[in-house]
């Protein structure tokens, strides 16, 4: 499969999965007796919970004993730490499969399990192709500016997958109270990939929307069978607040940290500063990404120290320019501080936490510019470097471009 992101003109990447290498970097004590087993799963073409699923149930182990500190990419060539029980015995055995696209390594043994809490970060190899001559020397002058000024740390399209090409969030929906909309929104929003069977389905909903015997003859699965059943009974708060709290959590995790993160970049654009003609602005899936250039990268190193919070009911402290920032970026959207208080929903969706708002790459360095050997008559480069958890090498490939 074809994996391209345009930052430039025609740069592209991921067009082998050889061609984003990814290695993590883990915060665990090693020895050789301890609690867990410790496992490195070498992947290609894999998601992590695909992989994971695979290995566990080669090794007969319930799939909820193995633990991992964030997903990977499929399209990619990744490296990440898993853990198991010392009981358990995993295998990278798996039928059909072969160990160039699934490999495991065990390291030794831990008292701790792999988590996000010891997840330090990850190192990356990214070639980048299809480039002119003159498009890959431009991406390699920028690398000083960015080793030395580093890149606004924004949350890339990929946190957005839940979010439809009309732009809405699910979550803030839910937030202004239009639990009705929330839900039409959740049964009937049409993404890009989805088959045109499944579009159909999801437009005879939408346009049989409030006669829900129409709509249950098109339901599918139970959660959505219950929520119109639900419905069906009246559309009083309480069984609006019913038919969410039907939503799968993981699935409404992802609305919300969706919406936490538009918001998050909102903030980071104020901060940015005005737009300039010295600004490069990037088309993003919720949202204009703003990179100050040359002269204008100054305005980088003025908020390198500055961690913004994400938006919660009690969000953490933070400096009085960016609270201020964070109010009117609420306000912006029709909501007020109130509205985080998710009264009525079974878990606690919104949590704040702290993101730096810029990052300095480790060890960023380029290769010679070569031949593209899968496109004729373009260039390739080859670039390498390290990011904390969390942060998105796409968006560093956009801050070069």
């Amino acid at each position: 499969m074809l994996i391209s992101l345009r930052v430039g003109e025609a740069l592209k990447i991921k067009v082998r999965p050889e061609d984003f290498v990814v290695s993590e970097a883990l915060d665990i004590a090693l020895a050789e007796n301890g609690q867990h087993r410790v496992y490195i799963l070498h992947k290609r073409g894999w998601n992590t919970v695909d992989a994971v699923g695979a290995v566990a149930r080669a090794s007969g182990v319930p799939v909820s004993q193995v633990r991992y500190a964030g997903l990977k990419d499929r399209h990619a060539l990744t490296s990440q730490y898993i853990t198991v029980p010392r009981q358990y015995v995993l295998t990278d055995k798996v039928p059909g499969i072969s160990p160039e696209d699934l490999r495991l390594e065990q390291v030794g043994f831990s008292e701790d399990f792999v988590s996000t809490h010891n997840l330090r970060g990850n190192s990356f190899e990214v070639t980048l192709r299809s480039l002119s001559p003159e498009e890959a020397e431009s991406i390699r002058s920028r690398i000083p500016e960015v080793k030395r000024a580093g890149f606004p740390n924004y949350f890339d399209d990929q946190r957005f997958g839940s979010v439809p090409p009309s732009g809405e969030f699910l979550a803030e929906r839910v937030l202004k109270g239009h639990l009705k909309g929330a839900l039409r929104l959740y049964l009937t929003a049409e993404y890009p990939g989805l088959t045109a069977a499944e579009k159909a389905r999801r437009q005879a909903m939408s346009g049989a929307w409030g006669d829900w015997a129409a709509v249950q003859r098109q339901c599918q699965s139970g959660v959505e069978k219950h929520i119109v059943e639900t419905l069906q009974r009246g559309g009083n708060k309480k069984n609006l607040l019913l038919a969410v709290n039907a939503i799968p959590p993981h699935e409404m995790t992802m609305y919300f940290a969706a919406f936490q993160a538009s918001i998050w970049n909102q903030v980071l654009r104020a901060l940015v500063g005005p737009a300039t003609g010295a600004t490069l602005f990037v088309p993003g899936k919720a949202g204009d990404y703003l990179f100050p250039r040359d002269a204008a990268s100054g305005l980088l190193e003025k908020i390198r120290s500055t961690d913004i919070p994400t938006v919660a009911r009690r969000i953490l402290p933070c400096e009085p320019d960016v609270q201020a920032t964070i109010a009117s970026s609420i306000a912006e959207r029709g909501l007020t501080a109130a509205d985080l208080n998710l009264r009525g929903l079974h878990a606690a969706y919104l949590k704040s936490f702290y993101r730096r708002a810029v990052v300095v790459p480790d060890g960023l360095v380029a290769g010679e510019i070569v031949r593209d050997d899968l496109y004729r008559g373009r260039s390739k480069l080859v670039i390498r470097f390290g990011l904390p958890k969390g942060s998105y090498a796409t968006m560093l490939l956009k801050a070069l471009a």
